[in-house]
């Protein structure tokens, strides 16, 4: 009995006996913002031109919904685009509920999408509901033929993700607005069912009309 106590114990030993670790040094950088940076920049912001003192508030939008406060992400973008409630009548109700009809959104899109080659859907930047939504859609139109997706997002320049099919799921770098965590799992989603995703963002200097149109080509 001894013996065995003896043989166990050593087998404890040496099971317990420990290398040595060897720490690594990461060097990490985030690009996320904590509320009060977010804050602070909009206080800091001094444009005064009527025409673009929104703008602060729209970009504090999108840093809220990169890191998911989308609460602070909606009511942020309300104060750059104003609020107003409008108060229908009861007739009023009843008339527009007399011509037109609600469905659902997805069914529709899906239903209509057989009839055509091209699908764009529109989303707003800091509004992460969009991605959910478009998300909701892509494997009933996989499942109708659609194999390429684009985002306008994707970076299209000379730091463009080469890697991105071949990997499967976005980096942060991948776009501006990718640290998102709903647009990155949009992204990876449409990979992961099969999707060939490509970029088609504009190069050049260009704004409005032209930039349209330099999109529309690379596509």
């Amino acid at each position: 009995m001894k013996n065995l106590l003896a043989s166990i114990l050593i087998l404890l030993v040496v099971g317990c006996k420990k290398e040595k670790r060897v720490i690594e040094e990461i060097d990490f950088e985030t690009e996320y913002m904590f509320n009060s940076e977010i804050e602070d920049k909009i206080l800091s912001d001094t444009l005064t031109d009527p025409r673009f003192t929104g703008f602060k508030y729209q970009m504090g939008a999108s840093e809220y919904a990169s890191k998911g406060d989308y609460q602070n992400a909606l009511s942020t973008w309300d104060l750059a685009m104003g609020t107003r409630d409008t108060a229908y009548t009861i007739l009023e109700i009843d008339s527009i509920n007399e011509k037109y009809k609600k469905v659902n959104a997805v069914n529709l899109i899906v239903k209509q999408s057989k009839e055509h080659k091209v699908l764009i859907i529109n989303e707003a930047h800091h509004n992460s509901s969009h991605r959910v939504f478009t998300k909701s859609l892509l494997k009933k139109l996989y499942k109708n033929g659609y194999s390429n997706i684009s985002f306008e997002d994707l970076d299209n320049s000379s730091n463009k993700d080469t890697l991105l099919n071949k990997r499967k799921y976005p980096l942060q770098k991948s776009g501006f607005y990718m640290t998102d965590p709903q647009f990155g799992d949009l992204v990876r989603s449409a990979l992961e069912i099969g999707f060939n995703v490509f970029s088609y963002e504009q190069t050049s200097d260009v704004n409005g009309t032209e930039r349209e149109i330099e999109q529309a080509r690379n596509i």
